[in-house]
């Protein structure tokens, strides 16, 4: 009996798509009338998974591992994180002439202080079913819990809620999710998290763009767009501001909408460290 390698459980990850893994579960749940719940749903769609990953060769037989489901996952986790990098990067590639100017230690600095603003969100999972996944998580990886080691991963509970959400979002989401929720009446998001964290962020990038100017003494416009897009994008998944950010003129959104945002998010910080 020959065993399913590690090497071959990630090949076959990179032959998957999320959203064919997506439906395929989907209609397990429609079809596959047998089954009641979704453990069972998911059970299923795991054990056919792994049966039909193909032969490492002709005459081989399949040896199952128990090591299969969080491999395979922690796979899908690495190609998608690669993916979103790549679709980031080709989108910011119009902004090549000031990122290639700056220093590339400052540029690192910018790309992990947005990062941390982007994995915010603020929408809340609020089907039922999500919500037995997310709080048996909680219950398990309690700080007093005394197995966390034996039990699920963190990826493989995100991937169930990929799996089981009508519109599906990214696996990253629901893994921050995780992270990130509270128990309140149900489990979502704290409130004031994503709105805090894009104020720090928008105070901490005001003093970037001043300490990396092109020019010591004028912000050319190619730096105001930049800058103005990485705003927009966090402003868009943190949901502070409705009106800011989106206008055709760059002046206005410059000295007008960033500068108004930026006395708002000096007043909140200050608000909330009791100032």
């Amino acid at each position: 009996m020959e065993k399913i390698t590690k090497e071959l459980i990630k090949k076959y990850a990179t032959q998957k798509k999320l959203s064919d893994l997506h439906t395929k579960y989907q209609n397990t749940i429609k079809y596959d009338t047998h089954l009641k719940n979704h453990n069972e749903y998911y059970s299923n769609f795991i054990f056919f998974l792994q049966a039909n990953i193909p032969d490492v060769s002709n005459n081989a037989v399949k040896e199952f591992t128990p090591d299969f489901e969080s491999l395979f996952i922690d796979e899908l986790f690495e190609i998608e994180s690669k993916e979103l990098i790549n679709d980031f990067l080709i989108e910011c590639t119009k902004y090549d002439k000031i990122t290639s100017k700056l220093n590339q230690t400052k540029v690192s600095e910018l790309w992990i202080e947005f990062g941390k603003v982007m994995n915010q969100t603020t929408i809340i999972l609020d089907d039922e079913h999500q919500q037995k996944i997310i709080r048996s998580f909680h219950i398990l990886y309690a700080d007093n819990h005394q197995s966390k080691k034996f039990l699920t991963s963190t990826n493989q509970t995100a991937f169930r809620l990929y799996l089981m959400d009508k519109k599906p979002i990214n696996l990253q989401f629901y893994r921050t999710y995780l992270y990130i929720c509270e128990d309140i009446s149900i489990f979502k998001p704290p409130k004031d998290t994503a709105k805090k964290k894009f104020h720090e962020f928008n105070i901490w990038l005001d003093n970037f763009y001043k300490s990396n100017k092109l020019n010591s003494h004028i912000l050319e416009d190619e730096e105001k767009e930049f800058y103005l897009y990485l705003l927009r994008k966090a402003n868009a998944v943190c949901d502070v501001f409705s009106s800011y950010f989106n206008h055709d003129d760059l002046n206005i959104m410059w000295h007008q909408h960033r500068k108004e945002s930026l006395n708002q998010s000096h007043k909140y910080i200050k608000s909330i460290n009791g100032g």
